[in-house]
């Protein structure tokens, strides 16, 4: 069941070269599931896309790089807990221990030496982060993502978790006439990376609109 006759063709266009085609195979696949998580309409379903290809790079990136090779940039991205470059030293090149320490005591984990943190670190087409929204959009998809967390990054589920965090964070709750704004603070908490997502958007909407093939 197709959601809307040119889906796979937003997908596409908003898809990086470099996505991995069993990726975009599964969001074309399975996207009648949209409509039960309500991304129902052309303008619901151009703000989901928009807001996902951002967050994955283009449909790509389906675990968060915490790779980092300088401490004057992990000082840059966290300057509160990284203050100096001696300060960030012992988590270049380090993305688990990174991961650990960043994230400790927030959004459910644990502290540091839980391993919360890099076990639940980013993942999938919008980024599903920390132990709390891992069990909350489990619950709602029916998947054990507390047990097992990799499938959070695996294609075959790529778009039911990505329709489950949407709902879960308050984004499908938002009318179709809201804003980019509105959805990106739902999706990332603040407007982190807002023009993009605006691109994205109307190029999704632009897409979506055109007559479909006779």
């Amino acid at each position: 069941m197709s959601v809307h006759p040119r889906f796979e063709a937003a997908v596409r266009k908003l898809a990086a070269r470099e996505a991995p085609p069993a990726i975009l195979q599964n969001i074309v696949a399975e996207q009648d599931v949209l409509t039960r998580f309500g991304v129902d309409s052309l303008l619901k379903i151009a703000h989901f896309l928009g807001q996902t290809a951002h967050e994955s790079g283009g449909f790509r990136i389906m675990a968060e790089n915490l790779r980092y090779t300088s401490g004057a940039r992990l000082s840059k991205i966290w300057p509160k807990r990284f203050p100096d470059e001696a300060a960030a030293a012992p988590y270049v090149d380090n993305p688990e221990a990174l991961a650990n320490a960043v994230y400790a005591g927030r959004m459910g984990n644990g502290p540091a030496d839980s391993g919360d943190g890099f076990r639940f670190r980013g993942r999938g087409l919008i980024q599903l982060t920390g132990r709390a929204n891992y069990d909350a959009v489990g619950r709602l998809v029916g998947l054990p993502l507390i047990a097992q967390p990799e499938l959070a990054e695996a294609p075959n589920n790529c778009l039911l978790i990505a329709c489950g965090a949407w709902k879960h964070i308050g984004a499908a709750a938002l009318p179709e006439t809201a804003s980019v704004e509105d959805f990106t603070r739902k999706v990332n908490g603040g407007l982190n990376g807002l023009d993009d997502r605006i691109r994205l958007f109307e190029l999704a909407k632009a897409v979506l609109s055109e007559a479909a093939p006779v």
